[in-house]
């Protein structure tokens, strides 16, 4: 797949660019999800296209994002939006690429299918403990998670759930990054984590569970039938889209063959895909909240109509901000 593309995508990066005359590299950091999502697959191609290697390193999403801050690194990309309460982070771009979904896994052989929004919530909230609870087998739940500090992926789930994405929750087991996360999930028949959809859909040693009766994919992201979302970001200092490395690496990520072929693969709906999903979700989270206030248990379909119908600006003009709460729409 990726030789079909390679001559197509070397053509479109010159004609962004202009030709590139030496090797030249750009230092790239990544969190687990948007490297295996995005990272390795750009690697390749901006190789072929643009004779230009990606210095790619895996750290935790705040590393990489503190990274490009600090200069050690010329831009990341991140599973998370801006988190406003770190000053580091503070006068960055964030640059949306395109949108993931955050789903439930457990062990394949996991009788329960699906969850609710608020049975996910009192779970990561201690409030439920048993599998048979929510229909499953009278088991302790063992909650799985990511320790390091804002990963993305954490990150979007809490903010869904409680409205901060540093909320304290009551997890048992802890690991660095969602790789890790799956690894243990596909041994533990009573384990309960979130992933990314892009990282999840590739794995048979793990079962996405449904959430309010609808199963993640890249259409029930698109017409907000599916509740959780995250955008993955380019993650840049100001001015820095117009150096020739990194001019070169926003051409390929937005060409139509890397959009159609390599999200594609990877499960991932591209921001220039999802338009009614741009619009609302500036104001999601706030009416995720409000969901899981007034409504115990919301019937499949329901949801989109309450979510849509928004007319904030869409993520390339107003990414998602920080936690301070209360707080208002994005």
């Amino acid at each position: 797949m990726l030789r079909l593309l390679s001559r197509f995508t070397a053509l479109l990066i010159a004609a962004a660019v202009g030709p590139t005359w030496a090797q030249s590299t750009l230092p790239l950091r990544a969190d687990s999800v948007s490297l295996r999502a995005l990272g390795r697959d750009s690697a390749v191609l901006l190789q072929q296209g643009a004779k230009i290697t990606l210095q790619l390193q895996e750290l935790s999403t705040i590393s990489a994002i503190e990274a490009v801050a600090a200069g050690s690194a010329d831009a990341a990309l991140s599973s998370r939006g801006q988190h406003a309460l770190n000053p580091k982070e503070a006068g960055l771009v964030f640059e949306p690429l395109a949108w993931d979904g955050i789903v439930a896994i457990v062990h394949p052989g996991n009788p329960v299918v699906g969850v609710s929004l608020r049975d996910l919530r009192d779970i990561y909230a201690g409030k439920i403990k048993s599998w048979e609870q929510i229909g499953g087998r009278a088991q302790p739940i063992h909650l799985n998670v990511v320790a390091g500090p804002l990963d993305g992926i954490e990150y979007g789930l809490r903010r869904a759930l409680f409205g901060r994405g540093q909320a304290a929750i009551a997890a048992e087991r802890w690991y660095l990054n969602t790789e890790q996360l799956e690894a243990s999930i596909a041994i533990d028949p009573n384990g309960l984590a979130v992933s990314a959809l892009s990282s999840a859909a590739a794995n048979p040693r793990v079962k996405r569970l449904q959430l309010e009766g609808v199963s993640a994919s890249p259409a029930t992201l698109q017409n907000l039938e599916y509740l959780l979302v995250t955008p993955i970001y380019l993650v840049h200092r100001p001015g820095a889209e117009t150096e020739p490395a990194i001019a070169s690496f926003r051409a390929l990520l937005q060409t139509p063959g890397f959009i159609a072929r390599a999200m594609t693969a990877h499960s991932l709906l591209p921001v220039t895909a999802a338009e009614s999903l741009n619009e609302a979700f500036a104001v999601r989270e706030q009416k995720l909240l409000a969901l899981l206030d007034s409504v115990p248990n919301p019937l499949p379909g329901t949801t989109a109509t309450a979510l849509a119908g928004t007319q904030a600006a869409p993520p390339a003009a107003r990414p998602p901000a920080g936690d301070p709460q209360p707080k208002a729409a994005d």
